[in-house]
């Protein structure tokens, strides 16, 4: 049981890394190094109000929606919780663009797992305004 402690704190570490690095080159709008970090079946939901079509699926049709966007939204998380053993980074952020100086309150959960080699990678994207 030792031996694995090490191991849990390396995956909690290394998916609170990846979870930031996305968010720093979502806010860079720094697309190539964000693309490495999406699984290729990589689902997003855009935020807004729930609605079924606001999903884009596979990473090559997500990595076109984010290039085509216009807003030049900052994304700021309030609250970050990891579970590493579900890949999961979820809570509330401070969702700011340029349609809405003041910013709003948005829910986020991001799934993750890890490739062969043990890096994380990035199967859905949620956002919602919080309600």
């Amino acid at each position: 049981m030792a031996n694995q402690w090490p191991t849990f704190v390396n995956t909690y570490n290394s998916l609170q890394q990846t979870f930031d690095l996305a968010r720093l080159y979502f806010n860079d709008w720094d697309w190539d190094n964000l693309e490495p970090l999406l699984d290729k079946d990589v689902v997003l939901k855009r935020v807004s109000l729930p609605d079924p079509d606001d999903l884009v699926r596979k990473k090559t049709k997500v990595m076109k929606y984010l290039r085509a966007i216009t807003d030049h939204p900052n994304f700021g998380p309030t609250t970050k919780n990891i579970d590493p053993n579900l890949g999961v980074v979820s809570g509330n952020a401070n969702w700011v663009d340029d349609n809405n100086a003041g910013g709003e309150l948005i829910r986020y959960f991001f799934l993750f797992g890890q490739d062969n080699a043990g890096d994380w990678k990035i199967l859905f994207i949620w956002g919602s305004a919080a309600l």
